[in-house]
C-alpha cells in the first residue's frame, strides 16, 4: 500500500518553522508578578445564606436634617406653659418680685427688670434693647426707658430714633436708665485714644432734641473698665437721664454709682428721693406750718418755702466744707516726704466727685431758673 504522506514522527521541527510561524507567548499585565496569583478564599465561602445575612452591616440612620423647627416649638410651648401659670402672663417668684429677662442671643449684654410687687409698673413694649414702662409712684404717672445701646453705631442709632419718637408721641414725664455703650465727650473717658469730636453728635443731638439732662450723681461715674490693646480704659457708659418734666416731678432726685463687683460695670441706682434727708425735709415743713396757727394758708406757704430755702442753703454750705476738707488733705498727703499713692489717688476722687456734685447742683438752680423766668427768644 502506497504511502500519501511521511509519518509523524518523521516531521522535524524544521518542517514546522518551514511551513507555519510558531504562536507568540502570552502576555502579560504590567505590574503584575509573572508567578502564579493566589486568591485569598471569603469568609463567607460555604456559609448558608442566614449567616450571610447576618453578617452584612446595617445600613447607617440618618437623621432628619431640620431648620431647628421642633426645638422652636417646645421653647415656644415651655414658654405658653409658663405664661398661663399667673394671671397675667408675668413671671413671679416666691418673694413677689416680679421679672422681665430679655438676653441678647449672642451672649453679650442684655437686659433684666425687676421690681416689687407694690410698686404700680406695667410693661408696654419690650426687645432686647429697651424695656419700655410706665411707673406710677406716689401719685405722679411717668415713662421709664431701660435700655442696652447696641456697640453697633447704626444699630444704637435706630435705637435713639425710636425712643425719640415714642417720647415726642407721648409728651409727657420720661426717663432713661441703663447701658448706653457711648459717652458724650471726651471727658467722659480715662485712658485710650482721644476720640474724635464728631463722634459724640449722635448721642449729643438724641439728648438734645429728647430735652434729656443727667441726674444729680454721687460716686465716681466712669462706671465701666475694660482694656483696648495695652490701655485701660474708663468710661461712662452708663447712666440716668430724664427730661424736664419728670425733673419738675422728682427736683430732688439722683443716682449713685457703686463700686465694681463681679462686672466690668458698676451698678446704677437711682433715687427718686433723698434717702436720709426725707425725714428731715418733712420735720422742716410741718415745723414751719404749725408755727403760727392764726396765719393762712398763703402764709403759711411762705414759711414753708423760706424754712426749706434756708435748710437747702445749709446743705449746699456742707457741700463747700466737704470740698475745703478734701483740698486740705490732698495738700496734706502731696506735702508727705514719703508719697502715698493709693491714699492721694483716694482723695483726688473724693474731690472730684464732690466738685462734680457742686457742678450739679448750680445746674439745677440754672435749670430751674430758666423754667420760672422763661426763654426770651421764644
Amino acid at each position: 500500500m502506497a504511502r500519501l504522506g511521511p509519518l509523524l514522527d518523521e516531521i522535524t521541527t524544521n518542517d514546522v518553522a518551514a511551513n507555519e510561524p510558531l504562536p507568540p507567548p502570552p502576555r502579560r499585565k504590567p505590574g503584575r508578578h509573572p508567578g502564579r496569583r493566589t486568591v485569598n478564599a471569603s469568609p463567607l465561602q460555604g456559609a448558608s445564606s442566614k449567616k450571610r445575612l447576618a453578617s452584612v452591616k446595617p445600613h447607617v440612620c440618618r437623621r432628619k436634617l431640620t431648620d431647628g423647627k421642633d426645638k422652636t416649638d417646645k421653647a415656644n410651648k415651655r414658654q405658653r406653659k409658663n405664661k398661663d401659670s399667673t394671671s397675667d402672663g408675668i413671671p413671679r417668684d416666691q418673694e413677689g418680685t416680679t421679672s422681665e429677662n430679655l438676653p441678647i442671643w449672642h451672649g453679650a449684654g442684655g437686659l433684666a427688670l425687676f421690681w416689687k410687687q407694690e410698686l404700680h409698673l406695667k410693661i408696654l413694649d419690650s426687645s432686647p434693647n429697651v424695656i419700655d414702662t410706665i411707673i406710677v409712684f406716689e401719685g405722679k404717672k411717668f415713662y421709664s426707658f431701660f435700655v442696652y445701646g447696641n456697640t453697633d453705631k447704626k444699630l444704637r442709632q435706630n435705637l435713639w430714633d425710636h425712643l425719640l419718637g415714642l417720647a415726642l408721641s407721648r409728651e409727657d414725664a420720661w426717663s432713661v436708665t441703663g447701658d448706653l455703650n457711648d459717652i458724650l465727650s471726651n471727658d467722659e473717658k480715662n485712658g485710650g485714644s482721644i476720640r474724635l469730636e464728631g463722634s459724640f453728635s449722635s448721642l449729643r443731638t438724641f439728648f438734645s432734641e429728647a430735652d434729656l439732662f443727667d441726674l444729680q450723681h454721687t460716686g465716681d461715674p466712669l462706671s465701666w473698665m475694660g482694656k483696648r490693646g495695652n490701655d485701660v480704659v474708663r468710661c461712662r457708659l452708663d447712666r440716668a437721664v430724664a427730661n424736664t418734666r419728670w425733673a419738675e416731678c422728682f427736683p430732688s432726685a439722683r443716682c449713685q454709682y457703686l463700686g465694681f463687683e463681679g462686672s466690668d460695670h458698676k451698678p446704677l441706682i437711682s433715687l427718686l428721693i433723698k434717702v436720709g434727708e426725707e425725714g428731715e425735709a418733712k420735720k422742716i415743713v410741718a415745723d414751719a406750718w404749725i408755727s403760727d396757727p392764726f396765719s393762712t394758708v398763703t402764709e403759711k406757704l411762705v414759711t414753708a418755702r423760706s424754712a426749706i430755702s434756708a435748710w437747702n442753703h445749709t446743705q449746699q454750705q456742707n457741700s463747700m466744707k466737704i470740698i475745703e476738707q478734701k483740698r486740705e488733705e490732698l495738700n496734706a498727703a502731696l506735702s508727705r516726704p514719703v508719697e502715698d499713692t493709693s491714699l492721694i489717688q483716694e482723695i483726688s476722687t473724693q474731690l472730684s466727685a464732690a466738685y462734680a456734685a457742686e457742678e450739679e447742683y448750680w445746674k439745677q438752680q440754672i435749670r430751674l431758673l430758666w423754667l420760672n423766668l422763661g426763654d426770651r427768644n421764644t
